[in-house]
């Protein structure tokens, strides 16, 4: 669900939340989107 929201400033806190709500802990919800975002800088 990450990678669908890491467009803007909003879809990094969704994502996190989504992430998390799925059973993930946060550092690592966050972790992964970071990682997303050095990838695909928008």
């Amino acid at each position: 669900a990450v990678h669908f929201l890491v467009s803007d400033g909003a879809g990094f806190v969704t994502g996190a939340t989504l992430t998390v709500d799925g059973g993930e802990s946060l550092p690592h919800a966050r972790l992964e989107v970071v990682d997303k975002l050095r990838k695909n800088p928008s």
